[in-house]
């Protein structure tokens, strides 16, 4: 049985090995480590590629060039997901469609070792009901150095 500890924050069990709480997000990384936030495009770009597995079908990933981001939106398959049904159950699909986004990459970050850190959320269309394009920072897990 894996070993485990409580995050200082909310107070639920993690795992001994976890980087954040899974449950509020609180940073529980080792003291020899540091989070580098990931601005080069062709790295991020890299990570979009891979990130492709792993995203929904309704969700789409592309980096965002001027803000050094990866960009989420809803994709065609998304889109006519949405239009396929009432719209005064959309509002229900789109919080359905974040919460599987929201899972995706909880699973990618923990196999991949990076950190998707929410850094802006953006109306999508003006349609009452759809999910909004979320703006998403990358962060490395590297060794912080040691000054002597």
């Amino acid at each position: 049985m894996a070993t485990s500890k409580s995050c200082p924050a909310c107070g639920r069990k993690v795992p001994e090995d976890a980087r954040f709480c899974p449950y509020c997000g609180y940073k529980l990384c080792l003291e020899d480590e540091e989070f580098v936030v990931i601005e080069d495009v062709k790295e991020l770009e890299s990570i979009v590629k891979e990130l492709q597995n792993y995203l929904p079908a309704e969700w789409s990933c592309k980096v965002d060039k001027k803000r050094k981001r990866l960009k989420f939106e809803i994709s065609l398959t998304g889109s006519f997901l949405a239009f396929s049904i009432p719209q005064r159950v959309r509002g229900f699909l789109s919080l359905e469609m974040l919460a599987r986004l929201e899972e995706a990459l909880k699973v990618f970050e923990h196999e991949v070792g990076v950190k998707l850190v929410k850094d802006e959320i953006t109306p999508s269309w003006t349609i009452v009901g759809f999910p909004p394009t979320l703006y998403y920072k990358v962060y490395r897990i590297s060794k912080r150095s040691k000054e002597n």
